[in-house]
């Protein structure tokens, strides 16, 4: 049974670093091409 938690935390783990990169990548990229995108993008 251990081993399920020991997979839950690391697909847990790497879901939030997942979030963290697409985060960073909205921030830079996404932000300097302007109104348009946001609007695409909602």
């Amino acid at each position: 049974m251990a081993i399920i938690g020991v997979i839950g935390g690391l697909l847990g783990a790497l879901f939030n670093q997942l979030t963290l990169y697409i985060t960073h990548w909205r921030r830079n990229y996404l932000h300097k091409k302007g109104n348009r995108v946001k609007i695409i993008e909602a």
